[in-house]
């Protein structure tokens, strides 16, 4: 069904804390599928566009808002995670954002 689409790995970074200090480690990878949402640019700052894409993936998938994930040499923040666990096409939807610099 949908995962003949998880094509793609994914690598996570996860924030990790130690008294008030704290720093990105890995949390590991998954096979899942990357795909813009919409063509629709959205001005975050004045030099640069967010564009929001969704990566589907398996159930059992260790991801959470706020990792950083990385496909190919791209890094995106998750922002939401929608669980679609009915029916043949069980999967996470995870809601993701890429901040992309404008060139002047």
């Amino acid at each position: 069904m949908i995962d003949r689409f998880f094509t793609t790995t994914v690598t996570v970074e996860r924030q990790t804390y130690t008294g008030n200090i704290s720093t990105s480690a890995a949390a590991g990878t998954f096979l899942g599928h990357i795909q813009q949402i919409s063509q629709e640019e959205l001005a975050k700052l004045a030099s640069g566009v967010t564009l929001t894409h969704r990566v589907w993936c398996a159930l059992g998938t260790d991801v959470a808002i706020g990792d950083e994930l990385t496909v190919d040499s791209w890094t995106y923040s998750v922002k939401a995670i929608q669980r679609n666990g009915i029916g043949a096409n069980q999967h996470l939807d995870v809601l993701v954002e890429k901040d992309y610099e404008l060139s002047a």
